[in-house]
This record gives C-alpha cells, sequence and structure tokens, in this order.
C-alpha cells in the first residue's frame, strides 16, 4: 500500500475522496445507522426516529461525517458513488441499492453565524437560506408552475421564495424557510427530504462565550457585571435561542416532506416542555454508546493510520496523550482525539494540539474568579489523574445563568475536558469522571498554575522548589507558612481542597524530570497522598508526601487561639502521618526504581494558617549534585538541586526536623514564653517518639 498523505482541516469528504493519496479514515458505515437508528418511545416501544442530535466536543469529524451523509443521499451527486468505492458500505449492496444517490438532501452549517445580536443573526440566516435556495432554484420554480398551472393561488409562495432568495425575509418567514424547501423538494422529486445541520448551537455558544468573556474582563476590573448589564446579555441570548429553535423546529418536527433530519452539535438543548419545537429530537452523546465509533478514532484506526502514513511514533505514548474518551458508560470502547492524532503525526511530535483550538475560559472563571471550593478540589483531583463525582444534566439551559460545581461540570463534559469513568448506580445521572488524557491533564494543570500565580510570585515559587528537591525542610516549611499568611484573605485555609491544590500546582513545574502521582498509586500497604518519582537516572531522589489536614471540629472552641496547644496537636498529627508512610511500607514503590539512591519522607499537617512538617532522608546511595529542569509558569529554567546533607551511607536516617512556624505578631516576652512551652511540648513527645529536632522559624516582633 503506498504511503497516504495527511490532510489537516479538510472537512469535504469529496475533496478527500477525490485524491488517492489523502488519508480517509473509513467511517463510512455511519450511513447505515442514521438509516436504522432507533428511539426508546412512551412505554418502552421502540420506534424509529425521524430527527437525531449527536453531540461531540469540538474537533471530533462532525462536519466531515455529515458531508459524507450529504454524499451518499444526495440525488444530485451523479459522481458520489466512486467517492464510497473500497468503503465498508460498499460492500452492503443492498442497501446502496435502496439509498444511494436517492433523495433530496437540504446540507446547511450554522457553525459561521457568529453574531451577537438577534439582527445580525436574522441578516446572516438570510445569507444563508439566500444561498441553499439558489442551489434549488430549478426545483422551486417548476414546483410554482405546477401550482400555477393547477390554477392554485401562487402569490404568497411566489413572494416567499423571492424574499428568501434574494435574501430579504423577515424573521417568520426565515422561521418556517426549511420547512418550506421540504415541501418544495418532495414535491419536485417525489421524495421526503434528508436535513442535515451542523453545528446547531454554534451561535448560542458564540454569544455564550463573549457573555462569560466579559465578566472575565469586569472582575479584573475590580467590578462584577450589573444586574442591567446581565439581563442585557441574557435578553439577547433569550432572542437568538428562541429564533433557533423555531427555525430548527420547523424543519424537524411536525414536518410532513421529512424523511430523516440529523443535527450535530457540542451542547444538549432544554427541552422545555412537551410542546417545545425541538422535544422530539434524540440526542445522542458521549454516555450512550450509539454512533460512538463513527467520531473519533478507535484502537484499530490508529494503527491502521499509523501504517498508511508509515510512522514510527510509539502508539502507547499516543495512546496516553490522546485517547481516553469513553464511548457509552457501558461500553468498552475507547476513543482518540482525531485531530490531536493527525496534528501530532503531521508535526511528528507530542504535545497538546487540542487545546490550539479553543479557550479554557470557562475553567479559569471558576477556579480565579468564582472561588467554587467543590469545583477547585475536583481540579486539583483531575490535574493529579484522579476520578471526581458528579451529576451530569442531559440539558444545558443557555437562557439562565447556572452556576455551581453541576453545572460547570456537565458543560466541562460536553466540550471533552471530561470523560465518564462509571456511572454511580445509587444515584441517577451521577458518574465518577477523569480527564480523558495527558493532554486535557495539561489543561487542569495550566489553570492550577495560573491560580498558583496568583497566590506566589515566580521567585517563590521557584524557591518552593529548591528548597524542597535539596531536602531544605526548614525552608521549604518557612516558605509554605509565609503562603499561607500572606495569601490568606483570598485562601480558604480552612477548606482543604485548597492545600492540595496548592501542592498539586507547586509540583507540577517538576513533571520535565519527574512523574508525579496523587493518591492514586499502590505503594506497599496504601496509597500515600504523594509520589515523586524521577523519570531516568539523571535524577536520583524519590519523594513521599503525607497530607493531614486538622479540621475545625477537632479542636475545641477554647483551645482556637491557644497557639502552643494547637503546634503540639499538629506535630502530633504530622507524626502520626510520618509513621503511616513508614508503616505503610509507601516506599515500597519508590525502591523498585533502581536509579533512586535517596528517598525523602515529608509528613505535612496544616490548620488554617499554621503548618507542621516533619521530614525523614533515607540514603540508600550517596548522591551527587544533579541539574533538574523546572517547568515554571513564565518560562523553563535549570537550577542545581544539591541535596544539604552530609551524612555518610546509611540506611535510615533519623528524622531530620520537626519544622512549625506560627508567625504571629507578639512581644519579645510573650515570644519567650512561647518557645519554653514549645520546648517542654517537644519533650513530651519525644519520650515515645524518634529522635527530633524542633525548629522555629518565627520573628519577634
Amino acid at each position: 500500500m503506498p504511503k497516504l498523505q495527511l490532510c489537516l482541516g479538510v472537512d469535504s469528504f469529496a475533496e478527500i475522496r477525490s485524491n488517492v493519496n489523502y488519508l480517509y479514515v473509513d467511517k463510512s458505515m455511519l450511513v447505515k445507522a442514521f438509516i436504522e437508528s432507533i428511539a426508546e418511545g412512551e412505554g418502552a416501544v421502540a420506534s424509529t426516529s425521524k430527527a437525531s442530535l449527536i453531540l461531540r466536543p469540538r474537533r471530533f469529524g462532525k462536519t466531515l461525517n455529515l458531508s459524507m451523509l450529504c454524499e451518499f443521499f444526495s440525488n444530485r451527486r451523479g459522481g458520489a458513488p466512486n467517492l464510497f468505492t473500497g468503503l465498508k458500505i460498499s460492500e452492503d449492496v443492498s442497501f446502496c441499492t435502496a439509498y444511494q444517490n436517492k433523495y433530496p438532501v437540504i446540507f446547511i452549517s450554522l457553525k459561521g453565524l457568529e453574531t451577537l445580536s438577534l439582527d445580525a443573526l436574522l441578516s446572516a440566516v438570510n445569507n444563508l437560506v439566500a444561498h441553499l435556495f439558489s442551489s434549488f432554484t430549478a426545483e422551486c420554480r417548476a414546483v410554482i408552475q405546477q401550482f400555477r398551472e393547477s390554477h392554485v393561488d401562487v402569490t404568497k409562495i411566489e413572494l416567499d421564495f423571492t424574499v428568501l432568495v434574494e435574501g430579504r425575509a423577515g424573521q417568520q418567514q426565515l422561521e418556517t424557510s426549511l420547512k418550506f424547501l421540504c415541501r418544495c423538494l418532495e414535491l419536485y422529486y417525489n421524495q421526503k427530504v434528508i436535513i442535515l445541520i451542523d453545528e446547531y448551537d454554534a451561535v448560542l455558544n458564540f454569544v455564550w462565550r463573549n457573555y462569560c468573556g466579559k465578566k472575565i474582563d469586569v472582575h479584573k476590573c475590580g467590578r462584577e457585571l450589573s444586574r442591567e448589564e446581565q439581563e442585557n446579555w441574557l435578553g439577547r441570548i433569550r432572542e437568538i435561542n428562541t429564533f433557533i429553535r423555531h427555525f430548527l423546529g420547523s424543519a424537524l418536527k411536525g414536518n410532513d416532506h421529512l424523511f430523516k433530519g440529523l443535527m450535530t452539535g457540542i451542547y444538549p438543548m432544554a427541552k422545555r416542555d412537551s410542546a417545545s419545537d425541538l422535544n422530539n429530537v434524540q440526542v445522542y452523546s458521549l454516555l450512550d454508546s450509539e454512533f460512538s465509533q463513527f467520531f473519533g478514532f478507535t484502537e484499530d484506526e490508529l494503527n491502521w493510520v499509523l501504517a498508511s502514513v508509515e510512522s514510527r511514533m510509539d502508539p502507547n505514548e499516543l495512546k496516553g496523550w490522546y485517547n481516553g474518551y469513553q464511548g457509552g458508560v457501558d461500553t468498552s470502547t475507547r476513543l482518540y482525539n482525531p485531530w490531536s492524532v493527525l496534528t501530532c503525526l503531521k508535526r511528528n511530535k507530542v504535545k497538546a494540539y487540542w487545546e490550539e483550538t479553543g479557550n479554557h475560559d470557562l475553567i479559569h472563571d471558576h477556579v480565579l474568579e468564582d472561588q467554587d471550593e467543590a469545583f477547585k478540589e475536583a481540579v486539583a483531583r483531575l490535574a493529579q489523574g484522579e476520578t471526581a463525582e458528579c451529576r451530569l444534566n442531559t440539558f444545558i439551559n443557555f437562557e439562565q445563568e447556572e452556576k455551581g460545581y453541576e453545572s460547570v461540570m456537565t458543560t466541562l463534559f460536553y466540550t471533552g475536558y471530561l470523560t465518564v469513568v462509571e456511572e454511580v448506580k445509587i444515584s441517577k445521572h451521577t458518574y465518577l469522571v477523569r480527564a480523558p488524557n495527558q493532554e486535557i491533564v495539561d489543561v487542569y494543570e495550566e489553570v492550577i498554575q495560573e491560580w498558583l500565580k496568583t497566590k506566589l510570585p515566580p521567585t517563590r515559587y521557584e524557591a518552593f522548589l529548591v528548597n524542597l528537591l535539596r531536602g531544605d525542610v526548614e525552608s521549604f516549611a518557612r516558605e509554605l507558612n509565609d503562603f499561607l499568611l500572606q495569601s490568606i484573605s483570598v485562601f480558604d485555609a480552612t477548606v482543604e481542597s485548597n492545600y492540595s491544590m496548592f501542592m498539586a500546582g507547586l509540583l507540577i513545574a517538576l513533571h520535565n524530570a519527574y512523574a508525579i502521582q496523587f493518591n492514586n498509586i499502590e505503594s506497599g500497604h496504601g496509597r500515600p497522598d504523594g509520589l515523586i518519582l524521577p523519570k531516568d537516572s539523571r535524577y536520583h531522589c524519590g519523594f513521599i508526601l503525607e497530607y493531614k489536614h486538622l479540621r475545625e471540629a477537632e479542636v475545641p472552641l477554647r483551645r482556637k487561639n491557644d497557639k502552643a496547644y494547637l503546634e503540639q496537636k499538629l506535630k502530633s498529627s504530622a507524626l502520626e502521618g510520618f509513621e503511616q508512610i513508614d508503616s505503610h511500607r509507601y516506599d515500597a514503590h519508590v525502591r523498585a526504581f533502581p536509579h533512586v539512591k535517596q528517598i525523602l519522607q515529608v509528613s505535612l499537617a496544616f490548620y488554617k494558617k499554621r503548618v507542621v512538617i516533619v521530614s525523614q532522608r533515607k540514603i540508600l546511595e550517596t548522591m551527587s549534585p544533579g541539574e533538574i529542569e523546572l517547568y515554571l509558569p513564565n518560562k523553563p529554567k535549570r537550577i542545581i538541586a544539591t541535596p544539604e546533607t552530609t551524612e555518610t551511607r546509611a540506611e535510615v536516617v533519623p528524622i531530620g526536623s520537626v519544622a512549625s512556624f506560627f508567625h504571629e505578631h507578639e512581644t519579645r516576652a510573650q515570644s519567650r514564653k512561647r518557645t519554653a512551652e514549645q520546648a517542654e511540648i517537644s519533650r513530651e513527645l519525644e519520650e515515645g517518639a524518634p529522635a527530633t529536632k524542633m525548629v522555629h522559624g518565627g520573628k519577634a516582633v
């Protein structure tokens, strides 16, 4: 087989298939699935659905597939049969004989109708409809002539046709234009019509993104949109939504001239009631197995693509970066993002490509501005490769500003930032979700780093990493405490998600040199909160992290301002975490890496603005200074990470430090008194604990 060429950005089926050197992944069996699609009717009685909506994220081949359907079914495509030669559908001779090139087809795309007002939209739709009617002028005029010869009054029909073909139609005429054209085509061809509508929600999506963008811009200026401004935007959305529903609804519901209709889009529509314009449309999303194999690449298709373009890229690496979309909750189908795969092969480099085709304002908005704690916790988990639980709505209502965890997670699922792992059976429409692949994990990492930049200047960010890599736990604890103190006005330290999000954002910068794993890998007899493992022999130190969080309910009311008591509680909690690292043998997984010469075990205990850290270094072999590349928010930077240890080789070094920092404003007398109290508490704890050293980093004022 000759080497095939990649053709990125071409969404015309005829153009691709007309060039024998172009690569095309065979999705032709979609035409049969489209005809045979079944919907569940009342009383679970199966009935054929005349109108369907397939939802997929952007760049998943929706337009190309509709173009293929048009070429197959259209009775105006005389040379179309040759386009399907060699494709799977051509093997079903009886089906092709019955359906191929047998129907009048109306194919339109709303992708380019990106306007911010109803008037502008009506003007754009007028141009779209005028072009459509111009392509069927002969058929429409022939039908009008038939009416005239049958002595039917054609005054209104001629007027409607004239204003539609000339682009001068009013709103009501536009709303019924597709149904009008269907009537003409059926009368002319004596065959019902197939309607294909691409990106049905493009207009609403455009207006909504601009509305969200406006809110972000205003927020950055230190204010929020006024009630009047919000209502103005939502009013525009309602007007546009009403028109779109009437425009599409008249064609797809109650249209006796329709054979089958198919729409594609990103978001599901809100079904208002039983009399709604589009309540008859059967919706298929990535929650459904139907049509799943026709949008995105399957494993077999990826292997065929690699062979066809003679690529030597590692399939496993491509799988980690671009695979992972679940094609139906109850199936094992996993799908690759086709755009990213083809772009990767074109540029011969594995990286995140899909994010270049869109923006992430929705995630940034909720993390950076809305301060939605449930969502921030979910983002931290998603960036670490973990799952989050959420309810996914079966509709999105653009006409109302729906905030909150459920709403934003639903939007992220339909836009491709989440995939379903499994359904939570005890709660309807509730699922475990995760980031589909590394490409999307990168998006969440970027958002966390942006969040972190609002809390830490780049120099402080670098200092955190340097201190941790060098094992300077005292300085690491001091920097961490300063962060908690300085950002308390925007950092709710009572919420555990902020701690995990901060640590996730901090450690993301190490991903070039280290594999960062959080609570998702078995090690010894349990799962540590974090493992930082060197990827290759250039780096020699592994890290084990355990977090403890002292909750409000665990601190008696009378003790909430008792510094000595809180420090003792935190120290005990940190030691408990440290003992957990040892007793559960969390170092077992780290020791499996032969190039790991040292292990730094770190237990952190948090309570509001306070932190206590217990650490221990296990030296397996002596270790020379190493150069590590950090991926900082501004630009990559190389640092020398020299372990601050002069111990000779030993199996276990005693606990190196118990670092606690309570930077409160106090007099010198208060400082001396608190130091004495801490010393007494330390002696009590050391009676039954390993050797420790108390380090106080506070400044007396």
